[in-house]
């Protein structure tokens, strides 16, 4: 009699759950890379944001305020003639930025800014002129 060259069931099963928890293993590593990617983009437009508010505020002399609304999850920068508001993740928090104030000289405060997002986190280490600031990991 002549053997089939053929897998057997057995064969495909074992070759079938390999590839299974293959693909599970990289659909979660997926999935961190995409939280990672949101949380620094987050970071990165909250940081855009406060130089350019800096800057405003130095070529425009005048005050900006900032507010930044925890259950909402957005952030607001207004002045007489400037106003942004920049909208984060839901899970995304900033620590310490709510009453926040840049001068109309364009001066702000030094100041430490937390962020997180349950996974993550990061300071913003804001400078005393001109609102340089700073990435620290944590």
């Amino acid at each position: 009699m002549r053997r089939s060259r053929a897998f057997t069931v057995l064969e495909a099963v074992i070759t079938l759950t390999i590839v299974t928890i293959l693909m599970l293993i990289g659909t979660i590593r997926v999935e961190k890379y995409r939280t990672s990617l949101l949380f620094n983009n987050a970071v990165n437009k909250l940081n855009t944001s406060l130089q350019q508010a800096c800057r405003v505020a130095t070529i425009k002399h005048e005050g900006i305020e900032i507010y930044y609304f925890n259950q909402s999850h957005y952030l607001e920068l207004r002045g007489k003639s400037y106003y942004r508001k920049i909208i984060f993740p839901d899970n995304f928090v900033v620590n310490d930025l709510d009453g926040y104030r840049i001068s109309a000289n364009g001066m702000i405060k030094p100041k430490k800014i937390g962020l997180t997002d349950g996974y993550y986190h990061r300071f913003l280490k804001i400078q005393m002129a001109w609102g340089k600031i700073l990435n620290e990991e944590n």
